[in-house]
């Protein structure tokens, strides 16, 4: 656990192994393609580490409150869109309710 300036209080989790971390990465990637923050703001640059000498993109981790945010999507379209990604390769092999069900396991941690 650890809190930031801006005075957020944050945690660091080792996740469930490494199937559960993989699938966690492939959600976030396939969901910053399509999910955008408020004026079209890319999760990358959101999450990026920024200082006076210039800005870094985030590597490593799995941003819990983005994640998360894909079971208040309603859209099917868009859940489709989100588990097919852009090519067979980025395609999540978990099923919506297992995925919709891990990602719930994870809100309940704080």
């Amino acid at each position: 656990m650890f809190a930031a300036s801006s005075g957020r209080v944050s945690v660091l989790a080792d996740l469930l192994g490494p199937e559960t971390s993989h699938t966690l990465f492939d959600l976030q990637r396939n969901m910053a393609r399509v999910v955008h923050g408020f004026g079209g703001v890319e999760h990358a640059d959101w999450r990026a580490y920024r200082s006076d000498v210039g800005s870094r993109p985030s590597a490593g981790f799995i941003d819990g409150d983005f994640v998360e945010q894909f079971l208040d999507i309603k859209d099917e379209d868009l859940i489709f869109e989100i588990l097919e990604g852009a090519s067979k390769w980025e395609k999540i092999e978990s099923a919506y309710g297992d995925l919709c069900n891990l990602l719930e396991g994870l809100r309940r941690l704080h």
